[in-house]
């Protein structure tokens, strides 16, 4: 019987350095050692302005298969939220736009049993 399939859907994940990302790279790591194939969609960090640790992505087990989408947060909020005036009930809404139709190319090419969303 093949593993069962997940997708792990965050904006954080390691290497950020936050509860959350400490949460979920356990969370991944303990599904993978049960036998699941972990697929992770979480944000490129290289724009990012949250702290990095990037010794965490070392422990997160080899089997589990991250793909990124690029954010623009930072300078949206920086910009457009400051120049219009404006409160955005959910403060990743630029990488949200993206993840969406990033997420809609992964699930049009690959399965999954199970899809846990953290923030999208």
């Amino acid at each position: 019987m093949p593993n069962k399939r997940l997708l792990i859907v965050s904006f954080i994940f390691p290497p950020q350095l936050l509860a959350r990302s400490l949460q979920l790279l356990k969370t991944a790591n303990a599904l993978s050692n049960a036998g699941w194939d972990i697929t992770v969609y979480t944000a490129d960090t290289t724009l990012l302005q949250e702290p990095l640790d990037f010794d965490l992505t070392e422990k997160l087990s080899k089997k589990i298969k991250i793909i990124t989408g690029y954010t623009l947060e930072n300078w949206f909020f920086a910009n457009l939220t400051a120049s219009l005036s404006i409160g955005m009930p959910d403060d990743k809404y630029a990488w949200r736009i993206a993840g969406k139709k990033d997420l809609k190319k992964l699930l049009e090419k690959e399965s999954f049993d199970c899809m846990a969303s953290f923030g999208l």
